[in-house]
């Protein structure tokens, strides 16, 4: 809902050590740096759910959230002016050396 008119996304997967980093991009309308401390919190909806979407509502980046912890994945996000990346680490436990090596690009247009 806070796409441009030509959404793109972008997904990057990278193993380091014994973590697998996943990377999601998108081209969309960004969020504001003071609002990105708080964009996970219940009810949050930040100056682009108050301003250009007033239907918004504040829970579903706060469902990630809670969803990734109780998984025990790692979550986390930055926008430079448009657009925005979701960062998430997941501990790899049990996982063979060579296994889960690759490097993988995905772009979605």
């Amino acid at each position: 809902k806070y796409r441009t008119e030509r959404p793109v996304l972008q997904f990057y997967i990278e193993r380091q050590g014994n973590q697998v980093i996943l990377c999601v991009e998108d081209n969309g309308i960004g969020i504001d740096a003071g609002d990105l401390q708080r964009i996970f919190e219940k009810g949050f909806t930040g100056q682009n759910g108050r301003k250009v979407l007033q239907n918004s509502t504040g829970i579903g980046l706060y469902l990630c959230r809670r969803l990734c912890n109780k998984l025990g994945i790692g979550i986390c996000a930055d926008s430079k002016g448009s657009g925005l990346s979701f960062i998430s680490t997941i501990l790899l436990s049990g996982c063979r050396p060579k296994s889960c090596t690759s490097y993988i690009f995905v772009r979605i247009l």
